[in-house]
Formats: C-alpha cells, sequence, structure tokens
C-alpha cells in the first residue's frame, strides 16, 4: 500500500465527521429559528390581547342603535335610486 492510500480512509473519515457536525449546526440552527419564530407568534399574540383589551366595545343599546341606522340609511338609497329609475324611465318614454 502506497501512502496515498492509506491518508484516504482518514481522509474519508474526516469528511463525513466534518458533513456530520455541518448537519447538526443547521439542525441547531433551524431549531433555533423555530424557537425565535414561536416567541415572536407568542408575543404578537400578547401584545393583540393588550390592545384589545384596551377597545371600548358598543353595548347593547348602541349596537341596535347603529344597526338600525344602517338599514334605514340603505333603504333610503334604495328608495332614492328607485325613484330616480322611475323618472328616467317615465322621460325616456316621452320620446
Amino acid at each position: 500500500m502506497t501512502k496515498k492510500e492509506k491518508k484516504e480512509p482518514k481522509e474519508k473519515a474526516l469528511e463525513t465527521e466534518e458533513t456530520i457536525l455541518e448537519e447538526k449546526k443547521e439542525k441547531v440552527s433551524k431549531n433555533a429559528k423555530r424557537k425565535k419564530n414561536t416567541e415572536k407568534k407568542e408575543g404578537y399574540f400578547k401584545l393583540l390581547r393588550g390592545q384589545l383589551k384596551m377597545v371600548k366595545w358598543p353595548s347593547g343599546k348602541e349596537m341596535f342603535k347603529y344597526t338600525f341606522s344602517t338599514i334605514v340609511f340603505i333603504l333610503l338609497f334604495v328608495l332614492f335610486f328607485q325613484l330616480i329609475d322611475v323618472i328616467s324611465s317615465f322621460v325616456k318614454g316621452l320620446f
């Protein structure tokens, strides 16, 4: 056996050890990234919960009032556009 042939198994072993170490580093870095992402998500939801606690939610009476006024406003617009439609069709029928 030559010296090159003796060194080759050692070099291959070193290469495989290096690749194993690199793979472990990648796994550790992926786990660290996942952990950071979950921490960011948890922090986001904590902030979101805090913001939602500061919101002044409307009472039942206020909700009824706002809903009723919205429906009335929509009905007024419907009547307005129906009236415009009837008038325009009447005028078109004259000519």
